[in-house]
């Protein structure tokens, strides 16, 4: 009994060593990139076995809480505050009006992380899932929609659908533009902080005009930015 038990005890112990080294599971960096939960703007950001979902190194089947393709769009009325707006939808508050300037996406996800607004300094720059739930009007490439980008797994342009083309240019519901009324700014295309998978010059985006969805050069200096939290 005696022998059992300590070869029970060495087991436990090897088990032990084997999650704290890492090789239990995928929950370091290796040299290829980041580790499990760190942050991150593209699946090639992070080590091989994991992949970039809203920012997070994950695993392949997992995601984090909070998901935008889950987003109830009867939960709360919208909220509209200064400099500011509250998506009753998904919880998330909004910079409103957006930057004045345009500008590359680098300085993009820059401005938001440096960016202090109605008391608080957590913006960021949103992720492709969050940019499209602000699509109103466009049913196909509103979150649940067709168009498959930012809510399949890949994030290729390759695997781009023909529905994320959007809408009709000047059919939308609200000011000849497919987002709420209560947003303010210049109608036309911003960034996310999701990458081209298959393609690190190019960021995805939201053209507005539209309801476009779209991976864009990230050199591109004309394209807008909305930071959210």
């Amino acid at each position: 009994m005696q022998q059992l038990a300590h070869a029970i005890n060495g087991m436990f112990l090897l088990v032990l060593i084997l999650i704290n080294s890492g090789l239990g599971g995928c929950n370091e960096s290796d040299e290829s990139g980041r580790a499990l939960g760190d942050s991150c703007s593209r699946t090639t950001d992070c080590a091989d076995c994991l992949r970039c979902i809203d920012q997070v190194c994950v695993q392949p089947d997992s995601e984090p809480d909070g998901d935008a393709s889950e987003m109830d769009d009867d939960s709360l009325e919208d909220v509209v505050l200064d400099h500011v707006w509250i998506d009753g939808a998904t919880g998330l508050m909004w910079q409103n009006p957006p930057a004045e300037q345009t500008m590359n996406w680098e300085d993009a996800l820059a401005y938001c992380e440096d960016l202090e607004l109605n008391g608080e300094d957590d913006w960021r720059l949103p992720s492709l899932f969050e940019l499209r739930s602000l699509i109103r009007g466009c049913p196909q490439t509103e979150i649940g929609g067709e168009c498959n980008m930012g809510e399949e797994e890949c994030m290729k342009e390759r695997c781009q659908s023909i529905t994320c083309g959007g809408c009709v240019l000047d059919d939308s519901p609200t000011d000849d533009c497919y987002w709420s009324a209560d947003l303010e700014g210049k109608c036309t295309c911003y960034w996310s902080s999701m990458g081209d998978e298959d393609n690190d010059y190019r960021n995805w985006g939201v053209c507005f005009n539209i309801a476009y969805v779209d991976a864009i050069p990230n050199l591109s200096d004309g394209i807008y930015v909305r930071c959210a939290r």
